[in-house]
């Protein structure tokens, strides 16, 4: 006998605590007026206050549910349909980097397809035009945990209407502790149930099912494509996403597949591009998963009844051959072509989509009907194309260095390999140059063309590697501003210190041993001393207060929440953008410009413009342009950055950066080596461009020997890349 915990029984407990209600108020809700909507909806509404009342308003202290915030979220929805624009990116050249046509936005009248309204009732909620919102006997069932599997109970008693209710609410009314494994989890939780089951009574009340069913179908969450930077909402948007043409003209199988989608829209998604390719589609998990999905929840469910009328929706013929079809892998699926992205530029474009979206998003009701929006941006091809060779061929000498004779991988690196990432701007524009998301990120096709591959994740903007000591820069700024004169010195010595934890910590210096001698921070930058530049943090941290100092570093743009003592040496993960927009800031004798995208500090980049301007173009009248303009700060004293200018030219003259001096060319600027990789960033005054490269192991866990520096091996490409620059320019 199956020994029941007290957990499973008060997860039961809940829910049938939520079928009572919802049963309470069936006996309510059907009593209603056939008066006319607004009647009906007043009416509602005042059961619903009533009920949330004695529900949710007993354990929250408040009712959730309102007519007004309903009918809101519903207008929202609708208004939110509105055509999305065609979009496309220009590099500096005007040449066409980044293409995104729109999917969304058309409203789909579902009864022009029969066949796609009874394969969405007969994937999502069989008996809906049977039940009042709720369909009771499944919840019952699904409370007793009948014939469902662990964690599959949620999905047995929702309904069409419920899942649209749902849709209604944000995460943040609820919170993420309603999914927590406790008693005030679930308490939560019904409250959240209990709010949407009567959120679906109401609109069960105040929308015919059509409406409601029309509504949910156009809202349906199909996913997200992170390679066509696209968001699939609806069956309109979806019905051209997967196979070219609008709703009413898909076939049986279509229908089932679109269907079949909803309850797993990523697994649909990777199942259609494998069956596309035809990459190992037979034994795909996800092909497996679609295809017994639409056979025999979807097609043979509509072939045994009808859930929508009278009539016969798929004849016995054409039943049979749509089942063979999916056997076939014969969906219809078309290529599609909503985006097009410059493999070159991958990484920069869907970055700079990213940001474009959250300014339409607020620009969204003032837009025209039918426009194209035009982004322009300072992206230069060529660098690029010259930062990425560059990055390559230091990739491919790094992974030599890690494999034997053999052709295999040294033991401790199996299995890891060396990627890198790397980010170019004019210093004073602030434009991005140049944006490399990984090392390989391209290769030729037969016909000579650039084939993107290997993208997972942006390197450049994503804080995956340790700065290193590219961090002392930025402490010596820090230092410079609170006090810190130039002459003052701090010891090389062995030092202990407690960590957060109690546990001692030790620095060490890169080439071992301490000198036991005083050095000033243009010294101890020059030659990278790890024990001052710890034993300074740590005064910093002593005499400004470990909130200013936070706070210090937050101006700078690294978003560290505390201070801890190893950061003294750059141990914690920063973007690369975030490391080159700090070091503008000395480039541009201490400004640093904040170009916001969206509200409040979202997408908050300092020194980093992505887009130029925008231009928003109709085939009928000229393009009207919005400039973006960032708000300049001086957040560092033109004298401290005159004192950076002649430390950092010091490092490349004479320290660590030796292997970046470039004839013709001033460079300035600052190794960093951590344990799992290695970087640098140079920039030049004369010529307003700073560059910044790091390599690293996949899996950073791994320490590399001392024969792998900063200074070695990442200071020669970028040096190389900022004299391509330059020559490029004709400077």
């Amino acid at each position: 006998m199956e020994k029941r915990s007290f957990k499973n029984i008060a997860k039961k407990t809940a829910y049938a605590g939520i079928v009572g209600t919802t049963l309470a108020g069936i006996a309510l809700l059907t009593e209603f007026e056939t008066g006319i909507w607004e009647k009906r909806f007043a009416h509602g509404a005042g059961l619903v206050q009533h009920a949330t009342g004695l529900v949710s308003g007993g354990i929250e202290g408040r009712p959730v549910i309102n007519l007004e915030s309903i009918q809101t979220r519903v207008d929202e929805i609708y208004a939110g349909m509105k055509q999305v624009p065609n979009i496309i990116i220009h590099d500096s050249n005007s040449t066409v980097i980044g293409e995104f046509y729109n999917l969304s936005g058309k409203i789909d009248d579902i009864n022009e397809n029969k066949a796609l309204k009874a394969a969405v009732v007969a994937a999502e909620d069989r008996r809906f035009y049977d039940h009042f919102g709720w369909d009771v006997g499944a919840c019952i069932t699904a409370g007793a945990g009948i014939g469902f599997s662990r964690g599959d109970i949620h999905r047995g008693c929702s309904t069409i209407t419920i899942q649209l209710a749902d849709s209604l609410y944000d995460d943040t009314v609820y919170g993420a502790e309603k999914n927590k494994k406790t008693p005030a989890g679930w308490a939560k939780k019904a409250v959240w149930k209990t709010d949407e089951f009567l959120t679906a009574a109401v609109l069960e009340q105040v929308m015919s099912k059509d409406d409601v069913l029309k509504l949910y179908m156009n809202n349906i969450d199909f996913g997200f494509s992170a390679r066509d930077g696209v968001e699939i909402r609806g069956v309109y948007a979806a019905s051209e996403y997967y196979f070219g043409k609008e709703p009413g003209k898909l076939d049986y199988v279509q229908s089932a597949f679109l269907a079949a989608a909803i309850q797993k829209p990523s697994t649909a998604m990777r199942a259609a591009k494998a069956i596309l390719s035809g990459d190992g589609a037979d034994d795909n998990k996800n092909v497996i998963w679609l295809k017994e999905r639409v056979n025999k929840r979807v097609l043979t469910e509509m072939y045994k009844r009808n859930f929508v009328s009278d009539e016969i929706i798929i004849p016995d013929r054409e039943y049979h051959e749509a089942m063979e079809r999916v056997e076939k892998d014969d969906f219809g699926f078309k290529e599609n072509k909503t985006t097009k992205i410059a493999p070159e530029a991958y990484g920069f474009v869907v970055e700079t989509k990213q940001r474009l979206d959250i300014m339409l998003e607020e620009m969204h009701a003032t837009l025209p009907e039918g426009s194209e929006v035009h982004v322009y941006t300072g992206l230069d091809l060529k660098v690029q194309e010259q930062m990425q060779a560059e990055m390559d061929k230091k990739c491919t000498a790094l992974n030599k260095q890690i494999t034997g004779k053999n052709g295999k991988k040294f033991k401790r690196y199996d299995g890891n390999n060396f990627n890198g990432a790397g980010v170019e701007i004019d210093t004073r524009t602030q434009n991005i140059v140049a944006m490399i998301d990984g090392c390989t990120a391209y290769e030729k096709d037969t016909a000579g063309n650039n084939v993107r591959i290997n993208y997972k994740e942006n390197r450049a903007t994503t804080p995956f590697w340790d700065p290193g000591s590219m961090i002392k820069g930025i402490w010596d700024m820090i230092a410079f501003q609170n006090g810190f004169s130039l002459d003052a010195t701090i010891v090389d010595e062995k030092r202990v210190y407690r960590g957060e934890h109690g546990e001692k910590y030790s620095p060490g210096n890169f080439e071992g041993g301490y000198s036991g001698k005083a050095y000033t921070l243009k010294e101890a930058t020059c030659k990278s001393i790890n024990s001052i530049f710890v034993e300074l943090g740590y005064e910093l941290c002593t005499s400004l207060g470990e909130k200013k100092l936070v706070e210090e570093l937050n101006t700078f743009g690294y978003d560290v929440k505390d201070y801890k003592i190893p950061y003294g040496i750059g141990a914690f993960p920063a973007a690369l953008t975030t490391v080159a927009g700090s070091y503008s800031i000395i480039a541009e004798n201490g400004t640093a410009t904040h170009y916001r995208y969206g509200k409040e500090d979202q997408y908050d980049d300092i020194n980093m413009k992505y887009i130029t301007k925008i231009g928003i173009r109709r085939e009928d009248e000229q393009e009207v342009i919005f400039a973006v303009n960032g708000a300049e700060e001086q957040v560092v004293a033109p004298e401290i950055t005159a004192h950076m200018d002649d430390i950092l030219q010091c490092v490349v003259q004479e320290g660590t950066g030796q292997r970046a001096q470039r004839s013709g060319m001033d460079i300035r600027g600052k190794t960093g080596t951590a344990r799992g990789n290695l970087g640098f960033v140079g920039y030049t005054r004369q010529e307003n461009l700073l560059a910044l490269m790091e390599f690293g192991l996949e899996n950073p866990g791994t320490s590399l020997p001392k024969s792998f520096q900063g200074g070695r091996d990442a200071a020669p490409p970028v040096a190389d890349t900022l004299q391509y620059t330059k020559n490029e320019r004709g400077m």
